[in-house]
């Protein structure tokens, strides 16, 4: 008698196969997802399409170097940012603060060289730091230091900088959002970013969401699943997406459930206000509701058009953006708790 296998074991074999190594948006390995993500989806009976994006990718092909008054410190390269012409010397100055992702708020410092030109820039928290990109492409370099370093110059003045990093733009990519084909007039939505960060093999981030999709979608076909590529790059998969729906084809979304980063911690629900009640009547009293949605996920484009939308995130996750975003890390207790709130909520919404 052959053995079931458990829901467990599934979701993780699926994050095993997806986070091998990173796939980055635009690149080959990322492309290799999507392929195996659209059999998947297929093999469940599903019909799907993919959405064809022009976009402007970003190597890093030397890493950052940065000195701080002759001394070397850490330093994180940011995404979408130029490079510098040899080796850039100059001084900090303080500049007007930076969201990346729309939501995160760095400090800013400029780099201003002898002729008091702003060559670049230092960006930084007093708290944490993690890879990041700026939302819009700059041809000038960006670096990211850490709380400890910002505590030793935040109170100096006239603090040297040596700067090096080498980037480049690619041009003329193409990403692909992964989309099943539902005609419903009023539909639900679920969907999660497949894509990973630079130098991330995103076990977490988010092959913990695509895969709770995956379990989702095996027991609800009447909902329609969309896959976003792009999300580390300031969510371009899903506003590209929404750019391309005519008002009327937004408002036949009832509802949009976005799964993103599950896999550790303790399981927590954003969604729109006037969903609070309803969503309190499904979830248990452990789960935190947060009825005030806000950026970074892939839900808010929708959200800034209308939509009423759901997003589930598990939380406390050190590891976001980083190498260690491994598959070691991940937590089957939370997956499978929020697969079943996810199914719950369509059930309930379906009787609407």
């Amino acid at each position: 008698m052959q053995r079931k296998i458990p829901r467990g074991e599934i979701m993780l074999e699926l994050i095993k196969e997806i986070s091998k190594k990173p796939r980055v948006a635009g690149t080959k390995q990322c492309n290799k997802v999507r392929d195996l993500l659209i059999k998947k989806l297929e093999s469940l009976g599903y019909k799907t399409r993919v959405q064809k994006l022009s976009f402007t990718g970003w190597e890093l092909t030397e890493k950052p170097k940065l000195k701080l008054n002759n001394k070397s410190v850490k330093v994180l390269p940011v995404l979408w940012s130029g490079s510098t012409k040899g080796i850039l010397k100059g001084t900090l100055k303080e500049a007007s603060r930076i969201k990346t992702f729309e939501a995160y708020e760095w400090i800013r410092y400029k780099i201003i060289d002898k002729n008091k030109k702003t060559k670049g820039y230092v960006i930084t928290r007093p708290d944490i730091v993690w890879l990041q990109l700026v939302d819009r492409k700059s041809k000038l370099p960006y670096f990211m230091i850490y709380p400890e370093t910002y505590k030793e110059v935040k109170d100096k003045k006239n603090v040297r900088v040596e700067a090096l990093v080498k980037s480049k733009f690619i041009k003329n990519q193409q990403i692909y959002n992964i989309i099943t084909k539902n005609n419903s007039k009023k539909k639900t939505v679920v969907c999660a970013h497949y894509d990973s960060i630079l130098n991330s093999p995103g076990a977490n981030d988010n092959a913990s969401g695509v895969s709770a999709l995956m379990e989702v979608a095996k027991t609800n076909k009447n909902v329609q699943y969309i896959l976003f590529s792009a999300e580390e790059f300031n969510k371009y998969g899903s506003y590209a997406y929404v750019r391309s729906l005519k008002k009327q084809q937004l408002r036949k979304i009832k509802l949009l459930i976005n799964i993103d980063m599950i896999g550790h911690g303790k399981p927590c629900c954003i969604c729109s206000k006037k969903l609070e009640k309803d969503i309190k009547r499904v979830l248990p009293k452990s789960v935190e509701i947060i009825p005030k949605p806000r950026p970074p996920f892939d839900f808010w484009p929708f959200y800034k058009k209308g939509v009423n939308i759901i997003h589930f995130i598990s939380s406390p996750y050190k590891y976001c953006h980083s190498p260690e975003d491994t598959i070691d890390k991940i937590q089957l207790k939370p997956m499978k708790d929020i697969v079943r709130y996810v199914n719950k909520i369509i059930k309930m919404h379906r009787r609407k």
